[in-house]
């Protein structure tokens, strides 16, 4: 008899680095588009077998091109770090908070209705209203948030949420606009 031990720690480490940087975005340490996209696959699949609630926001950093031409890209960083902690930390576990690109993160509610995730939206709303950045000062955010319909695509999902984002700028920004 011949048995050979291997020792698989470090085959494991790599593995967790690789999914680290496939899924998570290296500035702000919250999940990334791929990620997102991923799971929302996964949400649309139980909510189409289901029949459960799947609702889906678009956040924006109002101004956010004047904290970066004001105070530098790296006071812009901090205050993209802050953020994505702040709503990170208060959203629920099963929920999908992913930064989506520059200053735009999008915000996945399994199992929720319109109507819970825009008392969701407005509670993250305030809670970003409410942060101070020591060099940037106060910042603002505006949310599209929008329901999963039957036989929606992400696509048209997200371009019913980006419309309703746009309309939350247009409207005065800091505020949530939903269908």
């Amino acid at each position: 008899y011949l048995i050979t031990l291997t020792d698989i720690t470090k085959m494991t480490v790599e593995k967790k680095n690789t999914e680290k940087k496939a899924y998570i975005d290296s500035l702000t340490g919250v999940k990334n588009r791929n990620k997102f996209v991923e799971c929302f696959n996964e949400e649309i699949t139980r909510a189409n077998r289901y029949k459960h609630n799947l609702s889906i926001a678009i956040l924006d950093i109002d101004h956010f091109k004047n904290f970066n031409d004001s105070y530098g890209h790296l006071i812009g960083d901090e205050v993209l770090q802050m953020i994505a902690k702040s709503i990170d930390s208060s959203v629920r576990s099963n929920d999908v908070f992913a930064r989506w690109g520059g200053e735009e993160f999008v915000l996945l509610f399994p199992e929720t209705s319109l109507v819970d995730a825009v008392i969701t939206s407005n509670m993250l709303r305030k809670k970003v209203q409410e942060l101070n950045h020591e060099t940037a000062g106060k910042v603002t955010m505006s949310f599209g948030v929008c329901e999963y319909k039957e036989h929606d695509t992400i696509e048209s999902l997200f371009k019913r949420c980006d419309d309703l984002l746009y309309k939350a700028k247009a409207n005065g920004r800091n505020r949530v606009e939903c269908v």
